[in-house]
């Protein structure tokens, strides 16, 4: 907090910094220029088509409505299949956002409840349903940074069985405060009540236990640089092909070379080379992202499976 302190100024003035690197012995003397840090609580990416990860840094004022953005931009672009919600290191904030982010995937039922001493005190906080209420498949993603809004949200997607939840014991912080300020300028943090999930569990010091426990890995060196031995038929010279699905390939791809000819006459060179180069990075930036989180990979897979075990449970 002090170093902190000191790095805060008057916006457009500049301060000196060292910064000692990894593997160095001498650190690094750099100068920066203050300036406002836009706080974004809301990123999302296509990994695949039609499934999103949605991830949720914080429960500030405009969460859910920054989530609503971010959903209806999904749904502009096409059919939503799944969402990854990523709730990993995420340490909280409001209650109220942390409710309306939960209703925005619930039709009913209760999201959270909270409970004191005494009886009259309860409250409970239900979903009602809305006209862009999301019903794809959900994986929700959480680890020991993720902390009581996140917890709401997370436990109440599980008890209603509307989304799986994968990644790690979450932290467990599920006590209702309240501040009283003191006639010194202090204050004084009185525990009031906790927070119970739908099911009636408390979270306090027991966290949300995920559906499948799956530890995050460091990637490995090999993976990072493209080591990975992975051969399939299809990869060895002379296979054997499918004639049907080759015969659809070739005249799949001349309709798709007549009708990108008549798109090239018409649209401006430039734009198209511009867009192209867009959309590259963009899936670059995905397969960077499933490369080195064996986390998100895995809920990836799950979410896309999630329609056929529930066919097979019926």
């Amino acid at each position: 907090s002090e170093v902190v302190s000191k790095m805060r100024g008057k916006r457009g003035t500049e301060v000196e910094l060292q910064v000692l690197h990894k593997n160095s012995s001498q650190p690094e003397t750099m100068k920066i220029k203050r300036d406002a840090i836009p706080l974004i609580s809301v990123k999302s990416r296509e990994l695949e088509a039609g499934y999103w990860w949605m991830r949720l840094t914080r429960f500030s004022g405009h969460t859910s409505e920054d989530l609503a953005t971010e959903l209806k931009k999904a749904r502009d672009k096409g059919e939503i299949k799944g969402i990854v919600l990523d709730l990993r290191n995420n340490p909280g904030g409001l209650l109220d956002q942390s409710i309306q982010v939960a209703d925005q995937f619930l039709k009913s039922g209760v999201i959270v409840s909270m409970r004191g001493r005494d009886a009259s005190s309860e409250r409970s906080f239900k979903a009602q349903p809305q006209p862009d209420d999301v019903d794809a498949p959900m994986v929700v993603l959480v680890n020991a940074g993720s902390a009581s809004a996140s917890e709401i949200v997370a436990g109440a997607l599980r008890d209603q069985k509307r989304a799986l939840i994968i990644g790690e014991r979450s932290f467990g912080k599920g006590s209702v405060q309240n501040l009283i300020p003191l006639a010194d300028g202090t204050g004084l943090k009185l525990t009031v009540a906790r927070y119970y999930t739908p099911s009636g569990k408390s979270i306090q010091a027991e966290g949300i236990t995920p559906d499948f426990e799956i530890a995050w890995e460091a990637p490995r060196e090999d993976e990072q640089k493209g080591m990975g031995f992975s051969v399939r038929e299809k990869d060895l010279r002379r296979h054997l092909e499918q004639q049907k699905a080759k015969k659809a390939e070739k005249a799949e791809a001349a309709d798709g070379k007549k009708a990108q000819d008549k798109t090239d006459s018409k649209a401006d060179g430039k734009t198209e080379k511009e867009e192209k180069g867009r959309e590259k990075d963009a899936r670059e930036d995905v397969q960077t992202m499933l490369d080195r989180d064996n986390q998100l990979r895995m809920a990836l897979q799950f979410v896309k499976t999630l329609p056929v075990l529930r066919e097979l449970q019926k």
